[in-house]
C-alpha cells in the first residue's frame, strides 16, 4: 500500500460525496482509493450515514478509514473545531497511504454559495468562491465537481445509477447562513446561476496577479511566526490579515471595521494577548506573534 498512486476521499454519506466516490471508481480504475469518514454525532443519523458509507465500501472493496469526534467535546465554535478535526484526520490517512491527492465533493452551487457569503460580507476578497485545485494542510487538495455538475445534477445521476446516500436533514432549516442562501437559490435556473458563476471567475482571472503578491508575501510572515515587525513591513495588510483568519477559523464574519479594529490590535505593540472575533473564539498573540 506505500505508493503514491494511491487517492483519498471524503466522503459523509451525502449525495455529493458518494456519488464523487462512484465517479471516481469510474475514472481511476486502476488506482487503490482510500475512503475517510469522520462521525461528530451531531444528529440522530450520525451512525447510520457512516455504516452506510462502511457497507459501500466492503461491497466495493474500498478501504474505509474511520474516526468519531463527539461534539459534545468541541468548543462552542464548533465548526472551526470540527473542520480542524477533520482535516487532521484526512492528513493522517492521507500519509499513512501515501496518497497523491484528496478528493472532495463541492459543486458548482457550493462555489455560488460561497460567492454570496463573501458579497454579503461587504469584503473584497482575493479570491471569490472555493478553488477546484489547492495545498492545505499538507495535501493536494482536488474538488473535480466544483465547475463540472449543480446539486440537482448530482442528484439526478445519483439516483440513475442507483447509488445509496443519506440526506443531511439540517440543510433544509434556515439556521445557517450557508443553509438560507442555498434555500435561496435553491429554484434558480441553470441559467441564473452560471452568469453568477462567471461574473466571480471572471474576477478571479483578474485578481490573479493580486493574489500572487499576497501569496507570496504570506508565505514570508508565516516563516516569520506571524511576528508583526515583518507584517509592518508590508502592503495589503488587511487582505493577509484576511487570508490568515479565513485559513485558521470557520465561518468569521468580518467588517471592514472589524478587520480595522484587529490589525490596530496586532500592530499597536509587541505584547501578548487576545482579541475575540467570534463568540468564544479568539485570535492569540504572544510576543508580537500571532499563534492558532
Amino acid at each position: 500500500m506505500k505508493t503514491r498512486n494511491n487517492l483519498l476521499v471524503g466522503v459523509s454519506g451525502g449525495p455529493d460525496s458518494m456519488y464523487l466516490l462512484f465517479w471516481l471508481q469510474q475514472i481511476f480504475q486502476n488506482t487503490q482509493i482510500i475512503v475517510a469518514s469522520v462521525n461528530y454525532k451531531t444528529r440522530l443519523e450520525s451512525d447510520k450515514e457512516i455504516e452506510l458509507v462502511e457497507k459501500y465500501c466492503k461491497k466495493h472493496k474500498i478501504i474505509f478509514e474511520s474516526a468519531v469526534y463527539d461534539a459534545r467535546n468541541s468548543t462552542k465554535n464548533f465548526e472551526n473545531w470540527a473542520r480542524v478535526k477533520r482535516y487532521e484526520f484526512f492528513n493522517k490517512i492521507y500519509k499513512k497511504y501515501q496518497c497523491f491527492a484528496l478528493y472532495l465533493g463541492h459543486h458548482k452551487d457550493d462555489f455560488l454559495e460561497t460567492c454570496i457569503m463573501q458579497k454579503r460580507s461587504k469584503r473584497l476578497p482575493i479570491f471569490w468562491g472555493i478553488k477546484e485545485v489547492n495545498f492545505l494542510n499538507e495535501m493536494n487538495i482536488v474538488r473535480p465537481f466544483l465547475h463540472l455538475f449543480f446539486k440537482t445534477q448530482i442528484l439526478k445521476k445519483i439516483h440513475d445509477f442507483n447509488i445509496p446516500y443519506m440526506n443531511d436533514s439540517s440543510n433544509d432549516f434556515d439556521v445557517y447562513t450557508r443553509n438560507s442562501i442555498r434555500l435561496e437559490i435553491k429554484d434558480w435556473s441553470f441559467e441564473q446561476k452560471n452568469i453568477l458563476i462567471n461574473s466571480y471567475k471572471k474576477l478571479n482571472e483578474e485578481n490573479k496577479v493580486l493574489e500572487s503578491k499576497i501569496n507570496y508575501d504570506f508565505k514570508l510572515w508565516e516563516q516569520s511566526n506571524f511576528d508583526n515587525r515583518v507584517f509592518k513591513k508590508m502592503k495589503n495588510q488587511e487582505k493577509l490579515m484576511f487570508k490568515y483568519i479565513h485559513q485558521n477559523y470557520s465561518n468569521i464574519k468580518l467588517s471592514s471595521r472589524k478587520l480595522d479594529s484587529i490589525l490596530h490590535w496586532y500592530l499597536m505593540q509587541k505584547g501578548t494577548g487576545k482579541y475575540l472575533i467570534k463568540s468564544n473564539v479568539f485570535i492569540f498573540k504572544v510576543k508580537g506573534c500571532l499563534i492558532n
